[in-house]
């Protein structure tokens, strides 16, 4: 029988981050954990374009699935057809493809949640803003991790009013040197998509010191068609060079 729409509750990235922890812990956790999580959001995004009608079937497809072969073609496909996104996906799926059955058992616990999830509806909710994958990377992360690479995730509130007040124009450069999961860029391309623009017409300069985060980052100007000009790199973007 067919769930209805509105039998799929929308959760705030917190919660939605509370019950992959749950999930993951309940099958006895693995050391990737949290790849494998941001894996399955972020799976779940790649189909947003098709609507909640895909959305929970493709999850539950996968919460089904023997071994983790199927989802690394999936992204092996991604990658092969957005170049800027091949070198630095490895730092987020690298997990998926390797004969890990625990790392299978915890992935299958994570698309079995999110199958029950409206994670369309949960990514348009108004304090999130379409900017799923950085607020869940959050969430999932200790306080401690945190603290030690400091980072602090921009709400998108915050990242619409910063575009709102810095107007990009078509042709420009947009440089972003610590740029999270790239909740700023995306931000950015609603507001020029508001005003009439072609956010495919920027340069996209987006780097971060956390590799997960440029990845995520890469897959996030994948979801929202940011174009083929981006540039992604890992390092500090932050430091100074005093020497």
């Amino acid at each position: 029988m067919k769930q209805g729409k509105e039998s799929a509750p929308v959760l705030s990235p917190d919660v939605l981050a509370q019950r992959l922890s749950t999930a993951t812990a309940v099958v006895g956790g693995h050391r990737e954990a949290v790849a494998i999580q941001l894996t399955a959001v972020a799976t779940g995004a790649l189909f947003f374009g098709t609507g909640p009608d895909l959305v929970r079937p493709m999850m539950a497809s996968f919460s089904s699935a023997p071994d983790t072969v199927a989802l690394d073609e999936l992204w092996t496909v991604a990658a092969s057809s957005v170049p800027f996104l091949r070198q630095h996906l490895p730092h987020l799926t690298g997990w998926a493809g390797r004969p890990d059955a625990q790392a299978a058992l915890v992935a299958r616990a994570c698309f079995t949640e999110l199958a029950q999830v409206d994670l369309i509806g949960s990514a348009s909710a108004h304090q999130v803003g379409g900017e799923l994958l950085g607020p869940v990377y959050s969430s999932l992360r200790s306080p401690n991790s945190q603290r030690s690479s400091g980072a602090f995730y921009t709400p998108m509130h915050l990242a619409s009013l910063l575009a709102e007040m810095n107007p990009l124009g078509e042709g420009e450069t947009f440089a972003d040197p610590a740029c999270g999961a790239g909740v700023l860029p995306v931000a950015a391309a609603i507001s020029m998509r508001r005003r009439g623009l072609d956010p495919a017409t920027v340069t996209w300069v987006l780097n971060d010191i956390d590799p997960v985060a440029v990845a995520l980052a890469g897959i996030n100007a994948l979801v929202h068609s940011l174009g083929p000009r981006i540039v992604l790199t890992c390092s500090d973007g932050l430091s100074r060079d005093v020497g």
